[in-house]
């Protein structure tokens, strides 16, 4: 901020430019450098200039960043990432209905051998289903693991059952801190206990 000299008149002294005058894509060596720190929307990225606070381009410019984006930030530069989870089925559109009962999506796309199902169409994971003609006759080597609120635990399991979901047995003991399932295709997921994070 430029030093005001303690002689000078107050009337004569230059009022800082205020911050709503400045226009969107205008560009930042343009924007007065004597704006004073407490004029700046305190949610404003700021850069410094010495003494002096100098605002970003982008708080102009740029949209706030979509989930698919902020997933490429935080990987970085790795090569792959997961995309989709592709599901076999016999019934593509009423599989995938059930799918999207059970976790609140929608369906993204529908055509004769794909629909694909996902939060929105911007999310960074999904699932698509792809007709096959086999019959599932073993466990899936993969499967889903779904978690839910502890008080709503037995409800949502209860509500799973009545979208078309039936109970099936794996070999597990009953003493496991999980409820095994099955989609109605025979596809195995589980309901598992509560979780913050990936591992707790």
């Amino acid at each position: 901020m430029d030093r005001i000299d303690p002689a000078e008149p107050m009337d004569r002294i230059e009022p800082p430019e205020p911050i709503d005058s400045i226009e969107p894509g205008e560009p930042i060596d343009s924007i007065d450098p004597g704006e004073p720190i407490d004029s700046i929307d305190p949610g404003e990225p700021v850069n410094w200039m010495g003494d002096r606070p100098v605002l970003r381009m982008k708080a102009f410019s740029q949209p706030r960043p979509g989930p698919a984006q902020v997933l490429r930030r935080i990987l970085g530069s790795m090569p792959v990432r997961l995309h989709h989870i592709v599901v076999d089925a016999h019934d593509l559109p009423g599989l995938a209905r059930f799918w999207t009962q059970a976790l609140g999506w929608a369906v993204l796309s529908e055509r004769p051998r794909e629909v694909i199902i996902g939060p929105d169409e911007n999310a960074p994971v999904g699932m698509c289903f792809m007709p096959v003609s086999d019959e599932k006759t073993v466990k899936n080597r993969v499967h889903l693991d779904l978690t839910t609120d502890a008080g709503d635990r037995d409800d949502e399991i209860g509500r799973l059952l009545a979208l078309g979901a039936r109970r099936v047995d794996i070999g597990q003991t009953g003493a496991e801190s999980w409820t095994v399932l099955a989609d109605p295709e025979g596809n195995e997921f589980c309901v598992i206990r509560p979780k913050n994070t990936l591992i707790s």
